[in-house]
């Protein structure tokens, strides 16, 4: 029993029943499928981890991650992040602006209406509504309010920077879809770019969603990457364009 996770060490009756629940075992095969995606392509990839996560469970090493994946973008150009909801990721990331690139701004794009479609396991269209109420947020944060296929058409061409860094928390293959899209349709997505997509594995469906809506996008656009971290105790990666072709 010492050679199993934490949360499997547990009484042959218990080990039992945790093996006969079907949700918990799509868990861990989503784990299981997350893992061997990181032993196929991930190997040059830092890995971040909090000092003690949780399974499922590590915004110390999300953050990490995203400190990371900020300090490796370029110095000019466009930093956003897509799905603010609380404001805790943004707040994270424009203190570390301030910090260390003073005079940036973030620009965060959400409807405070919560998903707008289902996304998996009972995670239902309107999750994370936050009644389209904003949160608070630093100075050097520009908020957007309303759905990304409304925003960002009229966002990016306003805008002759590139992307620099892009935070993608929107969970959903539509919204990444979107995102992407219109971005590249403005020749906003260029070599250099970093991107980090907060729920790109590790959950029952990840290839439906943010994963799929990137490696759909790359085939298509003749994009190429590399990753560049991890936090595969919770569910992102950071990834940075290295060509496209137009």
């Amino acid at each position: 029993m010492s050679q199993l996770p934490h949360d499997l060490a547990l009484t042959p009756a218990a080990l039992d029943d945790y093996l006969h629940d079907a949700e918990r075992m799509a868990w861990l095969l989503a784990t299981w499928e997350s893992a061997k995606l990181i032993d196929r392509e991930m190997h040059a990839a830092q890995v971040f981890k909090g000092p003690s996560p949780r399974a499922r469970h590590d915004p110390v090493g999300r953050n990490a991650l995203l400190r990371f994946a900020v300090d490796a973008a370029p110095r000019e150009g466009l930093f956003c992040e897509f799905g603010v909801h609380k404001g805790e990721t943004i707040t994270h990331l424009a203190g570390h602006l301030a910090e260390h690139r003073p005079g940036t701004t973030i620009h965060g794009f959400d409807s405070f209406e919560g998903l707008p479609d289902d996304w998996f396991l009972g995670r239902k269209a309107g999750r994370f509504s936050l009644e389209g109420n904003a949160p608070l947020v630093p100075g050097n944060v520009a908020l957007y309010k309303g759905w990304f296929d409304q925003t960002l058409p009229m966002f990016v061409p306003q805008h002759d920077a590139a992307a620099a860094f892009l935070h993608i928390d929107a969970d959903l293959y539509s919204s990444t879809k979107t995102i992407l899209d219109v971005f590249h349709a403005a020749k906003k997505i260029i070599a250099g770019t970093v991107i980090v997509f907060d729920e790109y594995f590790n959950y029952p469906g990840w290839q439906e969603h943010e994963y799929k809506a990137w490696k759909e996008f790359v085939a298509a656009r003749g994009v190429k990457f590399e990753y560049l971290g991890m936090a595969p105790c919770h569910y992102s990666v950071a990834v940075k364009v290295t060509d496209v072709k137009w």
